[in-house]
């Protein structure tokens, strides 16, 4: 497809830097075909950039409490083990494929936590993270194209880079958040557990981009 291929010529073009505190507030790329690119990355549902401050994030099996910092890693070490897995609309499990928010449902449940499935409740059930305080095995959300919607996730892996079932017709990658296209298209992290092993439960305060 030809936006495809411009869409990932994008990517393989950009150059990647740190990201300064006041990236956020640079001026959006001109001329993307937006709503191609929304549709190419419309696997994982989106969600209007609000808080549900009312709804229980996770809960793990009865009598366990690993650590947080112990379940993140299992959380990544999961998702590593999925690198080249074949995308799939709704797919949740390595012998189907996976869509972006199927891959975070997967990893958290193979590490004993039963999170939402969908990208809309994975973003509504996280405690909002800014990009410079993020842990591995916290989420990462995007926008993609107009709009205020979440439409992708990926699982934070440490040094500005996270895995993500990309889109149709490719496979779960690690990609960079440094990378031109990705960082314009940032909207937060997300973090379902804390250092002690918690949930955590939404701030009661939008703390959106």
């Amino acid at each position: 497809m030809r936006t495809e291929t411009r869409h990932n010529a994008l990517i393989r073009s950009a150059r990647s830097g740190p990201l300064p505190p006041n990236w956020r507030q640079q001026p959006l790329l001109r001329g993307l075909p937006w709503l191609a690119l929304a549709l190419l990355l419309g696997g994982c549902a989106s969600a209007p950039l609000r808080p549900n401050v009312n709804a229980q994030v996770l809960s793990a099996p009865p009598g366990r409490a690993a650590s947080g910092a112990a379940t993140r890693r299992t959380v990544v070490a999961i998702a590593r083990d999925m690198l080249g897995v074949r995308y799939r609309y709704g797919g949740t499990t390595p012998q189907h494929g996976f869509d972006c928010s199927g891959l975070v449902y997967y990893s958290y449940r193979r590490a004993g936590w039963r999170v939402p499935r969908v990208v809309s409740e994975q973003y509504r059930h996280t405690r909002p993270i800014p990009w410079y305080a993020l842990r591995p095995g916290d989420l990462v959300f995007f926008r993609i194209g107009h709009g205020r919607f979440v439409s992708h996730v990926g699982i934070y892996i440490g040094d500005q880079r996270f895995i993500h079932a990309p889109t149709t017709g490719q496979r779960v990658s690690i990609a960079h958040l440094d990378n031109r296209y990705w960082r314009r298209h940032f909207v937060r992290g997300g973090r379902f557990i804390d250092t002690s092993g918690s949930a955590r439960a939404p701030s009661s305060v939008f703390e959106g981009p």
